[in-house]
């Protein structure tokens, strides 16, 4: 589906499907599906230009992924936070998010410790 979706941007019906898909991995407990699907629903809000949304979504992810120590995804909403708050007017804002992101995918590509320059 997600093929689909980027390629054709049907807004609603994406909103709708991934609003659906967190509801479920809400009700099976499912925290790394909800994490998966509150990143998809930031990126969507992100296109259609509803950016509080998006960064309610992507904080909601961002801090899933914190909670399972997933460094590589929290990586990817950071940055993807960075772009939100960049394409809002908040350029400084949005540079120090994606500092951040790459500060955490330097770690990532260390296996957690961080690399010294």
């Amino acid at each position: 589906m997600w093929a689909l979706y980027a390629y054709r941007r049907p807004y609603e019906l994406w909103r709708e499907f991934d609003q659906l898909g967190l509801k479920c991995a809400r009700a099976l407990d499912d925290e790394g599906w909800q994490a998966r699907m509150l990143r998809r629903l930031g990126r969507m809000y992100t296109d259609v230009g509803s950016y509080q949304d998006a960064i309610d979504a992507l904080e909601g992810a961002l801090q899933l992924y914190r909670q399972f120590g997933d460094r590589h995804r929290e990586a990817t909403v950071l940055n993807s936070l960075g772009v939100v708050l960049l394409r809002r007017g908040e350029a400084h804002s949005g540079a120090e998010v994606i500092g951040a992101h790459w500060r955490s995918t330097k770690i990532s590509a260390t296996g957690g410790r961080s690399e010294r320059s």
